[in-house]
């Protein structure tokens, strides 16, 4: 498939409104293809690419090369493979020339394609669901592809669910391909404890998977990222495991007392400043569940697989109890937030772990209710926030994309505001007066003390003394809550008709 070709099919799916039709569309596309142009079509599509490691700025800047006569436009097979060579390159001035070659065989408008790909801007309503939804039906596979979605990246998923079927029908838990991690709804105590449950405490911080095999160990985060470089001391702390396993866990920042989750995210830092943030900022592990040891324990009971776990672990496993009343329950729960962390998560004692599902098997307690919402947009401060994007328009997902639900710059510190600042505006899409839109990909948790109808907001509701009480710089705009969510607690069916 030419270049030129997938420009022409991108800009059809983006006049396309209709879910349906872009699945449509996307499924007919996916059966024409042959074997060495899917992971490509899905990679440039949804814009998922190793990190290339040149940065956001640079990317737009790069010029094309000295072109030369081509006769035909290079395919996506080629270009993927050259952006594959940028990923592997060390050399900064490298990376750029391999670019500015790929750039010099493309057209302006085909460029501009390639761009918007690696920065995660294509925006014709692709997401990753519906991509997963058009492999299924161009397969005619839908259960055997959405298991395999659970243990393999959706590159690898598509390319065997349409040329080995047989081989996807075989996708399993495998250490080192990481496992999408099972999810809990909001809950209480009372509804928790009408089942037989134990009780773990929540931790602010970033949940991770931890694989090892033959003394070999790879830290993996909620989003399935290769994270091992940045937590040198949970290596050591794994290193006297046993063999064959995978752990999920979750990493804090802890001097005294548990830190914010926004202190870890430091962690990601440049090469020449990690080592003195690494000190800085000590992390402690607590892990809260065994997937595979020797062999996969996902259809295990959560019971059977904590008993593994603490035979693993000893001393760095989560903090649980199973209460036998109410009374017991809510002690643990004060405990919990007296050593300053979140809540808890009550885990049905017989229940199978669900890679990939929010499952009321797993319920999460916490002394207030909070919203994960993306930032949309940002308002330059005045008086002592001059200087400092804030103000944020935060949304929650709906079915064709984001709604605003209201605007905080409550709950940050000044070192947030600055972080925040530059975050946004390394991901501005434009700017209009006072406001700095940004694409959206920047997650907070938002508590509130009520959502009320609302004529102000396009999605009919308004969250009313909304503050930020974290960074959620670990997951993603696909799993921020939805507009539904929001009603569901609100208690409305429908927004507010004007």
């Amino acid at each position: 498939m030419r270049f030129e070709e997938l420009v022409d099919h991108v800009k059809k799916l983006r006049k396309t409104r209709s879910k349906n039709e872009k699945i449509k569309e996307l499924s007919k596309m996916l059966k024409k293809l042959k074997k060495d142009e899917i992971k490509p079509y899905v990679a440039l599509l949804l814009g998922h690419f190793p990190p290339l490691d040149i940065g956001f700025g640079s990317i737009k800047r790069v010029k094309p090369g000295q072109s030369t006569l081509y006769l035909e436009t290079p395919t996506i097979e080629e270009v993927y493979s050259d952006l594959l060579k940028i990923a592997k390159e060390r050399e900064r001035s490298k990376k750029i020339r391999i670019l500015e070659a790929i750039f010099s065989k493309l057209s302006r408008e085909s460029r501009e394609f390639l761009i918007s790909s690696l920065l995660g801007e294509v925006r014709i309503g692709v997401e990753e669901g519906l991509m997963l939804e058009a492999i299924a039906r161009a397969s005619g596979l839908r259960k055997e592809v959405k298991r395999a979605y659970m243990f393999r990246d959706i590159k690898e998923v598509a390319e065997l669910a349409l040329t080995q079927p047989k081989e996807l029908r075989k996708i399993s838990i495998e250490i080192f391909s990481p496992v999408r991690p099972m999810l809990a709804e909001d809950s209480n105590l009372e509804d928790a404890l009408k089942k037989s449950m134990a009780l773990e405490y929540k931790y602010d911080g970033a949940r991770v998977q931890v694989h090892k095999s033959n003394g070999k160990i790879k830290i993996f985060s909620r989003r399935l990222k290769d994270i091992t470089e940045y937590f040198p001391e949970i290596i050591e702390i794994v290193k006297e495991f046993p063999d064959e396993l995978i752990l999920e866990g979750e990493i804090i920042a802890f001097k005294d007392k548990p830190l914010p989750f926004q202190f870890l995210m430091r962690r990601y830092r440049r090469i020449h400043e990690r080592q003195r943030i690494f000190n800085e900022i000590p992390v402690k592990i607590f892990f809260f569940d065994v997937l595979y040891f020797k062999q996969s324990l996902i259809e295990e009971t959560y019971e059977k697989r904590r008993k593994i776990l603490e035979t693993i672990v000893k001393n760095h496993a989560s903090k649980q109890i199973i209460p036998y009343s109410l009374g017991k329950a809510k002690k643990f729960l004060d405990q919990a937030i007296n050593e300053g962390h979140e809540g808890l998560i009550a885990k049905e004692l017989k229940s199978r772990y669900e890679p990939g599902k929010r499952s009321k098997a797993w319920l999460k307690i916490k002394p207030f209710i909070t919203l994960d919402l993306v930032i949309i947009a940002a308002e330059w401060g005045h008086g002592r926030r001059k200087g400092w994007l804030s103000n944020y328009h935060l949304a929650a997902r709906d079915r064709e994309g984001y709604a605003m639900l209201g605007k905080t710059f409550k709950g940050l510190t000044d070192e947030e505001f600055e972080y925040l600042t530059q975050r946004l505006l390394s991901i501005k899409i434009k700017e209009e007066g006072n406001v700095v839109y940004v694409k959206p990909e920047v997650v907070v948790e938002v508590a509130f003390n009520e959502i009320q109808k609302s004529r102000q907001y396009p999605s009919g509701f308004a969250l009313r003394f909304a503050r930020i009480v974290g960074i959620r710089e670990d997951k993603s705009p696909e799993e921020i809550d939805t507009l539904d969510k929001v009603k569901s607690i609100a208690g409305f069916e429908a927004p507010y008709e004007a």
